[in-house]
């Protein structure tokens, strides 16, 4: 499980949908580990949202085990509410070019997201399309490493 910090701002339930996803993968690290500061925001669509940013620390362990785990963060929980469940397919991760895919199911129904961008051990810049139904958005993702997690 991913060690949260303390989070900076609020999201929607729409962001939940758009960025909540399970880890899974199995080679090298592309990311360093410790503290990462991620902000996503929802930039078109019906209901787009201002930026919302979360703090993580992922641990080497975590990044040995899904090495796109900066990615796939899910959003922290905003006022008492869980996000959807949601999915993330496996990461492509290739000479700084990243791309993955992902579904939820909530209480609007289900959305399908494609995601691609770039990377380097210390960053990433991830654009998205989302589709429910008649809908679509865009959404962006950035994170950045801060160095090494408070109390480790």
């Amino acid at each position: 499980k991913m060690k949260p910090l303390p989070r900076l701002a609020s999201t929607s339930l729409l962001t939940s949908l758009a960025f909540t996803a399970a880890a899974s993968g199995s080679s090298p690290a592309a990311f360093q580990p410790g503290a990462w500061e991620i902000t996503r925001n929802v930039t078109g669509g019906p209901r787009a949202t201002g930026p919302q940013t979360d703090r993580y620390c992922f641990t080497a362990a975590q990044l040995r085990e899904d090495p796109a785990a900066p990615l796939k963060a899910p959003p922290m929980p905003r006022d008492g509410r869980q996000g959807p469940q949601c999915t993330m397919g496996p990461a492509k991760l290739a000479e700084g070019k990243a791309s993955l895919n992902s579904s939820c199911k909530g209480p609007m129904g289900s959305m399908k997201a494609k995601w691609a961008g770039t990377y380097t051990a210390t960053s990433f810049a991830m654009t998205g399309t989302m589709k429910m139904g008649f809908m679509s958005a865009k959404m962006t993702s950035t994170g950045r490493y801060l160095g090494a997690c408070n109390g480790q």
